[in-house]
């Protein structure tokens, strides 16, 4: 998907990044292709990655407060933080909304008719969230869903990926459900969230653990995670199958969680090697002959073959599905 497809599309959406640099060289073709398309075009970052664009703007010619609107992160949230005990509310948040798109955008969308050509980039959602104002950030993210549904406007997001190293899943799976896209950084999106965990205990060999975003080249990060605690044991030789069947696994989260993140654990016990996927769906999991289209249905078939025993448990706010292979 190119930039400019990412900038002619509407509805809520988040793009997620390692570096800054990354973030950078994200915003600037979105802000251009914004601007050399005739849209009313608003930047909301913090100092620093505001500095940045704006630089690498200068050699497109393009300038803030001239072909578009640049207001730092902390500014926005100030002036949104206008309910009870100083926290973002409905009616600042609209305020800000009509100030930033100008008047006569404003008085179209307060008549709730179409608000044509606007994009907004925002990192103040990002930055609440780095501040640990968790609810505050799922509220903001709440409005701005609201709004985007409301008049039609390109709305994008952008978190740095490092800012959910020790996140609670439920928080995460709720600001990614709270967007009409996600999308994984351009730099290895097949790679989990947080770092990876080994561990080398009481029956365990080797012990991994990763939260995924849910896009697709998430399937290809698990059967990574996967190859890679196998890598180094005695137990290389279940590779294949056992990476067969986290594929399979993974691409049940991904289809029935919901566009939500998925936690992935693998573990390498002395005599089994243990795939557990935990999602944000309550869909039962269960053997099913394969639709007249293929469409469904082989994916647990496969998992129920290649698999000496598996199954699915509930929890709160989704379920961990799990599958087992004998090692020995």
């Amino acid at each position: 998907m190119s930039h400019g497809d990412l900038v002619a599309s509407r509805g809520h959406g988040v793009r997620f990044y390692r570096h800054d640099s990354e973030l950078v060289g994200t915003v600037v073709p979105w802000v251009l292709d914004g601007v050399r398309g005739g849209r009313h075009v608003v930047v909301l970052l913090t100092d620093q990655h505001l500095d940045a664009v704006a630089r690498a703007l200068e050699d497109h010619g393009v300038a803030p407060g001239r072909e578009y609107v640049a207001r730092t992160a902390d500014a926005v949230i100030a002036s949104l933080r206008g309910g009870p005990e100083g926290r973002v509310a409905r009616e600042p948040f609209h305020a800000t909304v009509d100030a930033l798109l100008g008047p006569d955008r404003a008085a179209a969308r307060r008549a709730g008719h179409e608000v044509p050509g606007v994009l907004v980039v925002g990192e103040p959602s990002a930055v609440l969230w780095r501040q640990g104002a968790v609810q505050e950030c799922l509220d903001l993210e709440a409005l701005c869903a609201e709004a985007a549904a409301e008049v039609p406007l390109d709305l994008r997001c952008v978190y740095a990926l490092a800012d959910f190293d020790a996140a609670d899943l439920d928080h995460l799976r709720q600001t990614c459900r709270g967007h009409t896209r996600v999308e994984a950084p351009e730099s290895r999106p097949d790679l989990g969230i947080g770092g990876v965990t080994s561990t080398r205990g009481v029956g365990v060999v080797a012990e991994r653990t990763e939260v995924f975003l849910p896009v697709p080249q998430a399937v290809a990060g698990v059967r990574r995670l996967v190859a890679t605690t196998l890598d180094g044991t005695p137990y290389r030789r279940a590779a294949p199958d056992a990476t067969l069947l986290a594929s399979e696994l993974a691409t049940n989260a991904f289809v029935h969680s919901g566009g939500a993140p998925f936690r992935v654990t693998v573990a390498a016990g002395r005599r089994h090697l243990r795939i557990a996927i935990e999602d944000g769906s309550d869909d039962e999991v269960r053997l099913a002959p394969p639709t007249s289209d293929g469409e469904s249905g082989r994916g647990v078939a496969i998992i129920d073959a290649l698999a000496s025993r598996w199954g699915a448990s509930p929890l709160a706010g989704g379920k961990v599905v799990w599958a087992e292979i004998d090692l020995v």
